[in-house]
């Protein structure tokens, strides 16, 4: 049985964000979101505007502006690049920048605003450092599409005099050739075909633009589409789902460890069958893998046998145990004292 979507009445300021990427796959962005973000754009870039602070429009947000001249439908957050060196300019204009009732956050690496406290649609404002020329960010490669993970960092030329695009009927600074950056330091030559992105619950993989071929780029939208759907699975059925400890971290931990830690023989063998890739298109292989992951946890959640409430423990105990293994690993590294200089001879 597939779980019925829940769509609840339009999120507002005193309301959590609508969570539609868990309402199952092909679900887009309702209307109050796309409000909100546009809200959240208009408001930033009139601050940083009004204070001399360079910005432009990033990653989906520039892609929708460019392709469409709107915000990518299923696109829920929105994006504006800065120079590290304007970062500590904008966290001082907090007070401003929080005066419509927004939140702004900021540590030494990333800078992001919310909607209110309780509504948490996100704008990030990524931190860009220059370096030999260029600009590099401090994205997780898990936080970036397949195939763009050696993409990101850019010629600082293309931001030193900013161009213009048009974003759901308003004019906002972009760089100076964004075809290029979508091009050459983002999506590939494909950037104008839509796409929904994984954001996923583990079927998210790195993969470098050298290795992305065409059978892997095909099974992105389907292992994103299949990911959506099983999110919008497991909301349904775990108890604490709808609840702000769905979005607390035990939560999302807890509904990332039930699911399988590698893809059971059977659903890889099917996987394989139908998308059989390519002598050495390792891109497509993990893929496939992503896909059989992803059917293997859709299946159990859909069809449960006896036995599946001991595997979910087991994987539990298993990752739980990875995570504390980590964190030992991290405080003997930090605990260890640092034994005395030997000069070179």
């Amino acid at each position: 049985m597939i779980v019925a979507p829940v769509r609840p009445q339009p999120c507002s300021a005193e309301t959590r964000n609508c969570s539609f990427w868990n309402w199952g796959g092909g679900n887009v962005r309702p209307h109050c979101c796309t409000d909100h973000l546009l809200e959240l754009i208009d408001h930033v870039h009139a601050v940083l505007d009004r204070h001399g602070i360079r910005h432009w429009l990033d990653f989906g947000t520039l892609l929708g502006a460019v392709r469409d001249e709107t915000l990518i439908p299923w696109d829920d957050d929105a994006d504006l690049g800065i120079l590290a060196a304007d970062a500590p300019s904008v966290v001082a204009l907090r007070e401003e920048l929080e005066a419509p009732g927004h939140v702004l956050f900021a540590h030494p690496r990333a800078v992001w605003m919310h909607y209110s406290a309780v509504n948490q649609t996100p704008l990030d404002l990524t931190v860009w450092n220059e370096r030999d020329g260029r600009l590099h960010s401090t994205e997780s490669p898990l936080h970036l599409w397949p195939g763009m993970h050696d993409r990101t960092s850019f010629p600082v030329e293309l931001v030193e005099t900013l161009g213009e695009v048009t974003l759901n009927g308003r004019r906002l600074p972009a760089p100076s050739d964004p075809y290029r950056l979508l091009d050459q330091h983002r999506y590939g030559a494909d950037y104008l075909t839509p796409t929904r992105p994984i954001v996923s619950l583990g079927a998210r993989q790195v993969i470098e633009s050298a290795e992305m071929t065409a059978a892997a780029a095909a099974l992105v939208s389907l292992v994103a589409e299949r990911d959506a759907h099983l999110r919008g699975i497991v909301r349904g059925r775990l108890p604490f789902a709808g609840s702000r400890r769905w979005d607390n971290h035990a939560g999302r931990f807890l509904a990332r460890a039930m699911l399988p830690l590698e893809p059971d023989g059977l659903y890889l063998e099917a996987a394989l069958v139908s998308f059989p890739p390519a002598v050495g298109d390792t891109a497509a292989e993990r893929l496939v893998r992503s896909l059989a992951w992803t059917e293997q946890a859709i299946d159990e959640y859909q069809h449960p046998h006896p036995l599946i409430g001991l595997r979910r423990l087991s994987r539990v105990l298993v990752r739980a145990g990875r995570v504390v293994r980590r964190r030992i690993g991290l405080l003997m590294r930090l605990g260890t004292p640092k034994g005395p200089r030997v000069a070179a001879t």
